[in-house]
């Protein structure tokens, strides 16, 4: 196994065996070195399906991809490699990391730490914990347990955790949200009127974008931009409308990734007067936004018919055309290549330019209550115990535990490790320190008690319930194709921070921005306070 599969975390399957050793097991590997964790790699292979239970999933496919990550190149050969592939050692060691929290919250909530069994709740789950995988609102999954701990003697109990994972105790926070602006606020009605204010702010400021764009040069619209609406500029117009200019059909304007200025695509930049002169300037617009590299054979075509105009079939290959769509991924655009390209242009805007980030803030501080509440729920999953019980499916399963928490499970192996069977105790201290595992404590947030650190917050302010947005800092533009811009800031609940926030546009300007979030450290220390 080379890398981990998509969709398939490796710490989920990790933790989910891990959870059958005992406390003082995984303490003992926790303190212990890596080779005490390679031992323990191979033990946790025989609790997939163990006499107890063991770990069950939602499909044999499902079955198949999490047991490939006990699988390395050469294991079982005569001569082969003693340890596995550092990211599963790591993923491993954030497994221990995880478990460990797990069984410190079921203690601490009067259930076995010990489980009967662990469901992978991943793509399908498992179907004695279906009945649990609720919607709610348009959320599909609202329940986001990654599994489902069974604890071992109790009846009719399930709790739910959602596994993150980060490399030490010191590192930044996973994020605990990644949804669109508008998966966020889902299919309540409560938010037509703020989700189409939010659209009528991006189509005005990216619509005014594009036409700054053929002001500057970047790219060339027929007949210019007078009178053109911006949600027409923005990505109103049709495949039609995009293939006359030589662009992608499937590629609005203000999502072109190349432009007119490089030299790799043709532009009024390419011809002289004496070309206008030859072949008329209108119809050398035709050529605009193809590959420079086909120049002459563009004009031969042009040549051979006054009245002909360029289709499809006349235009040669290359992956500059159309602006160079093709041409231009997410290496060549942090490129110098991509200098003078549309995506690195627009992408400068939004790092420089505040306009866009500071409408759609006010509109999210217009309706704080909606978005604050809304943000919360989605991102800490604080209605889950209450929907859960709602929910028809376990009503009639009658009196059912559920608990569920946001656990993170923490380590990082060495990029190299070693290649001998077992520690040498004659290696210098330095040495030696290099080979043991250090393996930090996960935590584990019970969601009863987050809902008690946000009733706290309201107590403090005389039961009002009080949110705001509130900006940190803006960061320097990304010119890959996965990153623009983006602003980070803070959701507050009654003058404290609740949630860190990122806002931006991922891959591309006409979807809806993604939301990026996780507790921050003072809101962690009111949960300390309220939940010992």
């Amino acid at each position: 196994m080379a890398e981990p599969k998509s969709g398939f975390e490796p710490s989920e399957i990790f933790t989910a065996t891990a959870m059958f050793f005992t406390k003082a097991e995984l303490n003992k590997i926790q303190s212990g070195d890596l080779f005490q964790v390679v031992e323990f790699f191979k033990d946790t292979e025989k609790k997939l399906t163990n006499s107890e239970g063991g770990v069950v999933f939602g499909s044999s496919q499902e079955q198949s991809a999490f047991e490939s990550y006990w699988e390395w190149p050469g294991k079982g050969k005569p001569i082969f490699s003693p340890f596995p592939e550092s990211w599963q050692v790591t993923n491993m060691m954030q497994g221990i990391s995880a478990a460990l929290a797990i069984k410190g919250w079921l203690s601490g909530k009067n259930k076995n730490p010990m489980p009967e069994t662990v469901y992978m709740t991943g793509k399908q789950w498992p179907d004695e914990v279906d009945v649990f995988n609720i919607d709610v609102r348009g959320f599909s999954s609202y329940n986001s347990s990654d599994i489902i701990v069974k604890p071992k003697g109790e009846k009719n109990c399930y709790m739910g955790v959602s596994l993150k994972k980060k490399p030490s105790a010191e590192s930044v926070d996973p994020t605990m949200i990644n949804k669109a602006f508008d998966t966020v606020l889902g299919t309540d009605t409560d938010f037509d009127t703020v989700k189409k204010k939010i659209v009528e702010v991006r189509t005005n400021y990216f619509g005014n974008l594009v036409k700054d764009a053929v002001d500057e040069g970047l790219l060339w619209i027929r007949q210019n931009t007078v009178g053109r609406p911006a949600k027409w500029l923005f990505s109103g117009h049709n495949s039609g409308d995009r293939t006359i200019h030589n662009m992608d059909k499937d590629r609005a304007f203000i999502d072109t990734k190349g432009s007119i200025l490089m030299k790799e695509i043709l532009g009024p930049k390419d011809f002289t007067d004496k070309d206008k002169e030859t072949y008329g300037e209108n119809r050398l617009t035709d050529l605009y936004g193809l590959a420079t590299e086909n120049k002459a054979k563009l004009l031969k075509v042009l040549a051979s018919d006054p009245k002909k105009r360029i289709i499809a079939r006349d235009i040669p290959k290359s992956n500059w055309n159309f602006y160079g769509d093709k041409a231009l991924n997410k290496s060549t655009l942090k490129q110098a290549v991509a200098k003078d390209s549309m995506r690195r242009w627009v992408n400068g805007k939004l790092s420089t330019d505040k306009t866009l980030y500071d409408e759609m803030l006010k509109v999210m501080n217009q309706n704080a209550q909606l978005f604050g509440e809304q943000l919360i729920s989605v991102t800490l999953r604080t209605g889950v115990l209450d929907e859960i019980k709602k929910a028809p499916g376990v009503q009639r399963l009658g009196d059912v535990d559920f608990g569920f928490a946001l656990v993170t499970g923490m380590g990082k192996a060495p990029s190299k490790l070693p290649t001998a069977l077992k520690l040498d105790p004659k290696l210098r201290k330095k040495e030696l320190e290099k080979q043991m595992a250090s393996i930090p404590s996960g935590k584990a947030y019970d969601i009863g008690c987050v809902l008690e650190g946000l009733a706290h917050l309201d107590t403090l302010n005389k039961g009002k319930k009080e949110y705001k947005f509130v900006v940190k800092e803006k960061e320097e533009s990304h010119v890959d194709d996965d990153g623009p811009a983006k602003l980070i800031f803070n959701l507050m609940k009654n003058d404290r921070a609740v949630l860190a926030m990122e806002l931006r546009f991922k891959g591309g300007f006409t979807s809806q921005p993604q939301f990026f979030g996780y507790m921050t450290d003072d809101f962690k220390g009111v949960l300390a306070g309220e939940c010992t």
